[in-house]
């Protein structure tokens, strides 16, 4: 898979995981095929969900 789907010819579901959820579960994600990236791993760790979910509605990762 290239950057989180991004221009791949089959569709990937991509997870934006919350810091409330363990780093486990983007292991998970990842070790199970998909495209998981956790909101600290963008500098994103205290920023508030409504500021997440703007900086990523209607985009893929990266």
């Amino acid at each position: 898979m290239d950057s989180f789907g991004e221009g791949s010819s089959t569709a990937t579901m991509n997870f934006l995981v919350d810091m409330a959820l363990s780093p486990k579960t983007v292991n998970v994600l990842r070790n199970s095929g998909y495209e998981a990236v956790r909101v600290n791993e963008l500098g994103m760790a205290k920023s508030k969900d409504s500021v997440i979910l703007s900086s990523f509605y209607g985009h893929a990762f990266g």
